[in-house]
């Protein structure tokens, strides 16, 4: 197998010094990812408002369900993808009450996918990255505890 010249540049090897450029480049790349995915999500996040909208004037619109579920599945890939951890996660619940949307009253449905995008935006508006945040933490773990009351319902 050939030698691992990564691991040699960045100090896996005791007799060569670690390459210090190398990992500032690398460093700077992922600040570029992170800023370009962070616009993604602005947008995508966009998206997901205006969807909220007219999900909540006629859930039953021809595609809207499906296009509501694509977007989200989108802004938790992003968020994860951005370090917004918290958001992906809230997103996560969205998508899983998106996927027993037939389970739920589309009042209450209405009012979950409102709750959950207005979660995912705070998270994202205040750049919460840290999973260990109280008030989005808690905020996350009710909105799961709410879907899967509202799932749990109608069985």
């Amino acid at each position: 197998m050939p030698p691992n010249v990564l691991k040699v540049k960045m100090g896996g090897n005791a007799d060569i010094p670690p390459d210090d450029s190398l990992l500032a480049r690398a460093e700077s790349a992922l600040s570029h990812v992170r800023s370009d995915v962070a616009a993604t999500l602005d947008e995508r996040i966009a998206m997901l408002i205006e969807l909220r909208k007219s999900f909540r004037a006629d859930p039953h619109a021809a595609g809207i369900q499906m296009i509501l579920m694509s977007t989200a599945e989108d802004v938790r890939q992003s968020a994860i993808d951005g370090d917004f951890l918290l958001a992906g996660r809230i997103t996560e619940s969205l998508v899983n009450l998106l996927n027993n949307k037939e389970q739920v009253s589309d009042r209450l449905l209405a009012d979950l996918v409102d709750a959950h995008v207005a979660a995912i935006r705070a998270a994202i508006r205040e750049c919460i990255r840290n999973p260990n945040d109280t008030r989005a933490r808690l905020t996350a773990e009710a909105l799961e505890h709410r879907v899967a009351s509202a799932i749990s319902a109608a069985k």
